[in-house]
């Protein structure tokens, strides 16, 4: 009889796979630099990460198989490390603000004009 929970860890410590009391798995995969790149769980559900040469989060997609929903990100950061709003982010953000008010170019992301 499978003793619960189980748990997997690859050469340098990082949990690779994990099987809980309820049967739920989990996958798991590290860069190099001991950063999570790739998860995978039992619920269809997925999520890939991608870092700069500094460690910065620069990239994150997921898709949920059971609801067909994916997403995407891609990050900037500053002069400090921080991470900068994305562009989906702004975009939601400037139709949420600007509904029903004037038409909002689109030329430069971080610069609202009125036309």
């Amino acid at each position: 009889m499978q003793q619960y929970p189980v748990a997997e860890y690859d050469d340098r410590g990082n949990l690779t796979y994990y099987k809980d009391e309820s049967g739920f798995e989990r996958w798991r995969r590290y860069d190099r630099d001991n950063r999570e790149i790739y998860y995978k769980s039992s619920a269809s559900y997925e999520e890939w990460r991608e870092y700069d040469e500094e460690g910065r989060l620069i990239y994150y997609k997921s898709f949920d198989k059971i609801d067909n929903e994916k997403k995407e990100k891609w990050y900037t950061h500053n002069e400090y490390g921080h991470i900068q709003i994305t562009k989906q982010e702004f975009e939601k953000r400037k139709e949420k603000e600007f509904l029903g008010r004037k038409k909002v170019s689109r030329f430069k992301l971080m610069e609202v004009k009125y036309e």
